[in-house]
């Protein structure tokens, strides 16, 4: 079930949890736990290279509505949450998407996240992501600053994929 009304996506974390609660109460209105079913709640996120969504704080926002649903699964162990990750990359090129990804998806585990729609290939372990690209991700994904879109971008510009990730090989070697 996805956070969207009358009125379109849900943009704060509030109004996410508002339509969840919608979609919960009309699941027990028309008996669908009765025989053990789960309810799957995607919160959505927008697109942060969208610079209104970035200055928003959308990422964020959608962080803060998962670890909401989370504390309603105490109350309510049927429902589940869900986020298609890649949303939150859509328009970057591609060195920022992968890292942009990965941070957000390890940041909505951090949050509550009970499943996730990915592509693995465009996920990294984030042990072998470069500090320095992670922090700036961060930044965007919380809204840190001002200038936390600007700052990616330009990180991720005109550089190769190689110059954000440590090698797996290289690691392994320096362990031995």
């Amino acid at each position: 079930a996805l956070t969207i009304d009358k009125t379109g996506m849900a943009k704060s974390c509030a109004q996410k949890i508002a339509v969840a609660k919608k979609l919960i109460s009309l699941c027990r209105k028309l008996d669908y736990f009765k025989s053990g079913g789960f309810i799957f709640i995607d919160p959505l996120t927008f697109t942060l290279a969208e610079p209104r969504a970035a200055k928003f704080g959308s990422a964020k926002e959608t962080l803060k509505a998962i670890k909401q649903l989370s504390k309603i699964k105490h109350h309510a162990p049927e429902v589940r949450t869900i986020l298609g990750i890649s949303n939150v990359s859509y328009g970057f090129e591609v060195n920022a998407r992968k890292i942009l990804n990965s941070v957000f998806l390890h940041e909505a585990i951090k949050h509550g996240l009970d499943a996730a729609i990915i592509d693995p290939k465009q996920i990294t372990p984030l042990h072998l992501i470069d500090k320095k690209a992670a922090s700036l991700a961060c930044d965007l994904i919380y809204n840190k600053n001002k200038f936390a879109l600007e700052n990616l971008i330009s990180f991720f510009a005109d550089k190769k994929a190689e110059a954000f990730t440590k090698h797996t090989d290289e690691r392994s070697h320096s362990i031995s």
